[in-house]
């Protein structure tokens, strides 16, 4: 897996996936994600969503 990036897992951590997409700053500072619709927000030195 490479540093900095941005991975989910459904599995409980057996296996993951690298979700990073579009984020041009894959170390971000702050990652919340919002159930009710799906969103994954990265915060660091911008602000970016990833639709899950």
């Amino acid at each position: 897996m490479p540093d900095g990036a941005i991975y989910k897992t459904i599995d409980g951590g057996t296996t993951w996936q690298e979700i990073t997409g579009g984020i041009p700053y894959v170390k971000p500072l702050v990652l919340r994600f919002n159930p009710a619709t799906s969103e994954l927000w990265a915060g660091g030195v911008g602000l970016y969503k990833i639709k899950q």
